[in-house]
């Protein structure tokens, strides 16, 4: 699968990157959520990995921005990354379509779960 993982700390998103890539997925890293919202306009994702809290624009910003403008990903599946569970999940989930959330700190064992099953 072709992967975004828009995650500001760099150590989060280098082991991602490692257990996305070992699991022989390729993966576009960008660390805030203006970047997101510019890759997803000319490239086409399958999953898309976002934190919530991100310089710039936050990822529930760039989710939003995501899935109301005209863009390849427009659908693509979101997988949520967060140090908390948000209250507002569950809301979230069913206005912008998140398939799931990924807590912090995680385990190499839960990337590879969560991919497997979003």
């Amino acid at each position: 699968m072709n992967i975004v993982v828009a995650e500001d700390e760099v150590l989060n998103s280098m082991l991602i990157e490692r257990v996305l890539k070992k699991m022989g997925h390729t993966v576009t890293i960008v660390t805030n959520g203006e970047q997101l919202i510019e890759i997803c306009k000319h490239t086409s994702f399958d999953v898309l990995l976002v934190d919530i809290s991100m310089p710039i624009v936050d990822g529930i910003q760039a989710i939003e921005t995501i899935r109301t403008t005209q863009n390849p990903n427009m659908n693509t599946k979101i997988c949520m990354l967060s140090a908390n569970y948000p209250k507002q999940f569950t809301l979230l989930k069913q206005m912008y379509s998140i398939s799931d959330i990924i807590l912090k700190p995680f385990t190499v064992e839960d990337i590879t779960e969560k991919i497997k099953t979003v």
